[in-house]
C-alpha cells in the first residue's frame, strides 16, 4: 500500500512541475490549480491513513514523519488559500512542495534510505554548523566592539550586513529543507558559510588596522615626544626662558591619549594627539622667536662694543 501510494505521488510530481513551467492562460491555470488541490486533499487523507496504519502495525513511526506530514498539510492549506485569492501560479508551486513533502513523509515513515534522505541529514548538520558559525561571528563582533569602540561605524557598514545576510540564508535553507528542496538548500547553505567567512575576514582587517594605528600612536608618545621634550627644555634653557608649563600640558594630554588607547577609543586618542601637535607647533614657534630675539640682542651688544 505504501509503495503504491509513493508511486502515485512520484507520478504526480513531474506533471505538476510541468504545469508550473508551461505558459498557460488564467483559466487554464485555474483548472490546473483546482485539480492539484483536489489531488492534494486526496493525498493528505491517504497519507494520514497510512501513517495511522503504520502506527498500529509497527508500534509507531519516526517523529520526523509526523513533522513532515504536518508541514505538508500547512503547504496544502497555503495552496488552497492562494487558489481562493486567485493566485493560481503560486498555488501550484505550493501544491508541488506539498506533494514533495508527502513523499518524503512516507519515505521516513517506512525507513526507506534514499540518497535524498541521506543528503537531507548531511545538510541539516551543515545548517546547524552554519547557525553555530553565525553565533560565533556575532560573539567576535561584540568582543571587537568592546575592545575597539571606535570601530562601531566600520562594523555597522562592513560586518553587520554580512552577518544579517548569513542569518537570512540560514532561514531560507531551513525552509528549503522542510520542502525537500535538497539542491536549493545545499546552494543556500554554501552561500551562508561564505558570508560568515567574509564577515570574519572583514573583522580581522579592521582589528589589524586598528592595532597598527594604536602601536604607532604609542610609539609616538613613548619615544618621539620624550626626545622632543628633552631638546626643547635644553634649547629653552640656553635661550633663557622656560616652556615647562606647555610641556607639562602636552604630557598630560598624551597620558590621557594612552588611557584612551587602552580602552579602545582611538578616535578620541587621535584628537588628543592632534592637540599635542598644535602645542608642539606653538613651542617651536616660541623657540624660534626667542632664538631670533637672542640673536638680535647679541648682535646689538657686539655693535655697542665695536665688535664685528
Amino acid at each position: 500500500m505504501v509503495i503504491l501510494l509513493l508511486g502515485s505521488i512520484a507520478a504526480a510530481i513531474p506533471i505538476t512541475l510541468a504545469d508550473q513551467e508551461e505558459t498557460s492562460s488564467e483559466e487554464e491555470l485555474k483548472c490546473k490549480a483546482k485539480a492539484l488541490i483536489q489531488l492534494l486533499n486526496q493525498t493528505a487523507e491517504k497519507v494520514g491513513d497510512t501513517l495511522g496504519f503504520l502506527n498500529e502495525t509497527l508500534g509507531g513511526v519516526a517523529p520526523e514523519a509526523h513533522e513532515r506530514y504536518q508541514r505538508a498539510l500547512e503547504l496544502c492549506e497555503n495552496a488552497t488559500r492562494l487558489f481562493e485569492e486567485g493566485n493560481y501560479t503560486e498555488a501550484i508551486k505550493s501544491g508541488f512542495k506539498a506533494l514533495q513533502m508527502f513523499k518524503l513523509c512516507l519515505k521516513v515513515a517506512i525507513g526507506v534510505e534514499t540518497e535524498d534522505a541521506e543528503a537531507c541529514r548531511r545538510l541539516e548538520a551543515a545548517l546547524r554548523r552554519l547557525n553555530i558559525n553565525i553565533q560565533r561571528a556575532e560573539m567576535v563582533r561584540d568582543m571587537l566592539l568592546n575592545a575597539f569602540p571606535s570601530l562601531g561605524d566600520n562594523v555597522t557598514e562592513a560586518v553587520d550586513p554580512l552577518i544579517e545576510e548569513a542569518r537570512q540564508l540560514a532561514e531560507e535553507a531551513g525552509q528549503a529543507l522542510e520542502e525537500g528542496n535538497v539542491t536549493g538548500a545545499a546552494t543556500i547553505i554554501g552561500e551562508g558559510h561564505a558570508k560568515v567567512a567574509k564577515a570574519l575576514a572583514a573583522m580581522n582587517r579592521l582589528v589589524n588596522s586598528e592595532i597598527v594605528m594604536a602601536l604607532r600612536i604609542k610609539h609616538y608618545i613613548v619615544v618621539c615626544f620624550a626626545s622632543f621634550a628633552a631638546r626643547v627644555r635644553r634649547k629653552a634653557g640656553l635661550l633663557g626662558f622656560s616652556l615647562d608649563h606647555l610641556l607639562k600640558e602636552a604630557e598630560e594630554e598624551l597620558e590621557e591619549a594612552t588611557t584612551l588607547i587602552g580602552k579602545g577609543h582611538l578616535g578620541l586618542a587621535k584628537a588628543k594627539i592632534l592637540s599635542v601637535k598644535a602645542k608642539i607647533q606653538g613651542m617651536l614657534h616660541q623657540l624660534e622667536k626667542h632664538r631670533r630675539k637672542h640673536h638680535e640682542e647679541r648682535s646689538s651688544a657686539r655693535g655697542r662694543h665695536g665688535r664685528p
